[in-house]
């Protein structure tokens, strides 16, 4: 009855009831699409600094991370190559030589990260593959190099022609070798473009004199859900000196971007909402107000001020839900194309580029953006209802059945 009630009293001024719903729609289509884009955002730089050289896992030798020594390498790497072959949450491995160095041309040199690899299992880790704009990524020739676009723009070189890398080997040595340009490739990351070029583990091992050890194993794991559980598992199953790392400790900037994107998103919904607060309390005020008299012959017929009060709080829970579930509706409509063909951002490519990010960035629908859009407007309304309801069940029988 109460339900029939307030559903009945909105409509009593279809244009006011359907001002506020108004302003629930665009209020739930706006937090959908920005909160989607923002966390689609978050997502494409995670992928991008996962899959351009991070992977899910690594392993090092204890140390490494910090200062990238070219001695500290895996100890007993048969072990590992055992353990992480037979572990079935690991679907792909890949071992690295990594070292910090120079790389010079005819005409110019910069300092750069040597990263060396075994070019077939890494095509599985990251997808600097993919990335090539001019030439092919790397074969089976020992002395090729690919390298980055800014890399050979400052270098002024071009694929086919030659470049020598210089670095310390284990030796304490200065140590060169001379490579030809195999490929260019470029990513959405200027800064990854500058720093990181790639040659043959075997070649790396070579130069640095480390035999057939190496620096770093990379992984991709069955599910990134459960990617610190994988590492806990591996920590036991490894034992000894070892430093394991997931994604989210090699990046502890973008976890505490995500730490503080959850707080501000949640400060956004509020004000968004609070924008709606005030034109439901003054709708919700109107409606009591108008109602004066009915209030007062339904309390002096038996209808307990409960009773008036959930009337008033169900007639706004009724606004909330109805503008938020067309609101929801609208948004899924406008962000399923988005989902597919993204937003074209060109005009700021650059300035995205900075960020890991490419021209067009596209929305993800996430189960906290859904939980998110449904519960804050209804949640609102009910908050702006308070007061009104309690205007109404403050009111005299008696008076409020003379009110005209």
């Amino acid at each position: 009855m109460f339900i029939k009630i307030a559903w009945r009293n909105l409509w009593r001024h279809k244009r006011r009831s359907l001002i506020i719903i108004s302003s629930i729609i665009i209020g739930v289509i706006a937090m959908m699409l920005m909160d989607s884009l923002s966390r689609g955002m978050m997502k494409q730089m995670l992928e991008r600094y996962i899959m351009a050289h991070v992977s899910h896992i690594q392993i090092h030798d204890s140390g490494f991370e910090n200062d990238n020594d070219v001695h500290k390498v895996v100890p007993e790497h048969e072990k590992v190559d055992k353990i992480l072959s037979s572990s079935p949450y690991i679907e792909h491995f890949s071992k690295r030589i990594t070292v910090f160095g120079l790389l010079s041309s005819a005409n110019a040199s910069a300092g750069v990260a040597i990263i060396g690899i075994e070019p077939t299992k890494e095509k599985f880790i990251t997808d600097i593959h993919t990335k090539i704009i001019s030439g092919k990524y790397l074969t089976d020739n020992l002395h090729e190099v690919v390298i980055g676009e800014k890399i050979a723009e400052k270098l002024e070189v071009e694929v086919g022609d030659k470049v020598v890398s210089v670095a310390s080997d284990v030796n304490g040595n200065v140590s060169n070798e001379l490579f030809r340009v195999a490929g260019i490739y470029r990513t959405s990351d200027d800064n990854f473009d500058k720093t990181y070029i790639y040659i043959p583990v075997q070649t790396a091992q070579s130069m640095l004199g480390l035999g057939d050890d190496v620096h770093e194993y990379a992984m991709i794991t069955a599910n990134t859900k459960f990617v610190q559980q994988y590492k806990d598992t591996l920590s036991k199953a490894i034992g000894g000196n070892y430093e394991i790392m997931t994604y989210w400790d090699k990046m502890p900037m973008m976890l505490s971007w995500v730490d503080m994107y959850d707080q501000m998103i949640a400060i956004m919904y509020l004000i968004i909402g609070f924008a709606v607060l005030f034109g439901i309390i003054n709708i919700m005020l109107m409606a009591v107000f108008e109602r004066i008299h009915e209030f007062g012959v339904l309390m002096s017929i038996g209808m307990k001020k409960w009773g008036v009060f959930k009337m008033v709080m169900q007639e706004a829970f009724m606004l909330g839900f109805v503008g938020t579930v067309i609101g929801f509706a609208l948004g899924m409509a406008i962000y399923y194309p988005l989902s597919i063909y993204g937003i074209d951002f060109s005009i700021y490519a650059e300035s995205l580029s900075s960020y890991g990010l490419g021209s067009i960035l596209y929305p993800i629908m996430t189960k906290e953006v859904v939980i998110y859009s449904f519960v804050t407007m209804p949640f609102i309304t009910l908050i702006g209802a308070i007061y009104p309801a309690l205007k109404a069940i403050k009111l005299q029988p008696t008076e409020a059945m003379r009110h005209v």
